[in-house]
């Protein structure tokens, strides 16, 4: 499954395409030069289960640890996730999810 990345100013995307269609996607902002805020996931029913929206979230955690950010979340699946997994990711995480 390949995921690309999508970033135009302060807005940015992951996303998972089959034939041209976004089956899933994560968006986030960067608000300043050292944090991330992811915003949304969505994953389609023809993914679910797959563990996509995981993926998304790692992907996002990759690309924050390579540009040295911090990450927020306003979107419940990723602070979800995050919070889950706070020791894993303690290193890009802001104070608050």
């Amino acid at each position: 499954m390949k995921i690309i990345q999508n970033e135009a100013g302060n807005r940015g995307k992951f996303i998972v395409q089959k034939e041209g269609l976004t089956l899933a996607k994560i968006e986030y902002l960067l608000p300043d030069g050292n944090t991330l805020s992811i915003q949304h996931t969505e994953v389609d029913e023809a993914l679910r289960g797959q563990k996509v929206g995981y993926l998304l979230v790692e992907k996002v955690v990759e690309y924050a640890r390579n540009k040295h950010l911090k990450i927020i979340s306003s979107c419940p699946f990723a602070s979800a996730i995050l919070s889950r997994k706070t020791k894993e990711y303690e290193d890009v995480l802001k104070n608050t999810i």
